[in-house]
């Protein structure tokens, strides 16, 4: 859907259902709509795992053998991610085998992007439900603990991934972008100092620094840039 084809009354009455921070221009606000008629879309059908792809997404020229069936995806998985962005994210350090060179580790941490990824029938009628009062980028609510959404789900992340936006992949074709967004979001308040300025720096250094070792050394968790099979 184009979010650039909404009436003004249209996009104000969507953006009451915004929670976050994020900015949501046309682009995202098309995004977030597409994805929620894909589940619908979904819902309708009686196959049991669905893909959604982006259009323009790259898919590894390996990625066929997850496509020749779904017993390779756990029971309790509700999502599979199988893009990367190419960011540091946080997964589990134990990994589940899948097919061939491909693994299952569950998704800890932020990840955005959603040009690919596995999605259960009963998730996304329950996605429909849990996004139905909410307005902001798609690739945020699914995976990102911190908008709520993903803490009710249990998602999983393949590695290496099966696909990557043109903007991140190794050939890019030139799409253009339509969403043109900060990855951070904008803060609604004013920002600390004195006092508060210290704890939240000290807060900041321990989840950035000594969080990670630690949970590195315990072999609990793995700070990584998923690969892409396709470089």
């Amino acid at each position: 859907m184009d979010g650039s084809h909404l009436t003004e009354a249209e996009r104000r009455e969507l953006l009451k259902h915004r929670k976050s921070d994020y900015p949501m221009p046309p682009g995202a606000l098309g995004c977030f709509l597409s994805h929620r008629a894909a589940w619908t879309r979904i819902v309708s059908c009686k196959d049991k795992w669905a893909f959604v792809v982006e259009d323009d997404a790259h898919l590894s020229s390996h990625s066929e053998v997850l496509f020749a069936g779904t017993n390779w995806i756990p029971e309790n998985a509700d999502i599979v991610k199988a893009e990367t962005s190419r960011e540091m994210t946080e997964v589990s350090a134990s990994a589940i085998p899948a097919r061939n060179q491909y693994k299952l580790r569950r998704l800890k941490a932020a990840h955005r992007n959603t040009a690919g990824y596995f999605v259960n029938r009963s998730t996304a009628e329950r996605l429909l439900e849990l996004t139905s009062q909410r307005c902001d980028p798609i690739d945020e609510l699914l995976f990102n603990p911190k908008l709520g959404v993903s803490t009710a789900l249990t998602v999983y992340q393949l590695d290496p991934a099966i696909s990557v936006q043109d903007k991140d992949a190794p050939m890019p074709m030139g799409f253009e972008q339509t969403i043109i967004r900060d990855q951070d979001p904008v803060p609604r308040v004013l920002m600390p100092f004195g006092p508060a300025k210290i704890a939240r720096e000290l807060t900041r250094i321990h989840r950035r620094k000594i969080r990670p070792k630690l949970l590195q050394w315990l072999q609990i968790s793995q700070f990584k840039t998923i690969p892409f099979d396709g470089d």
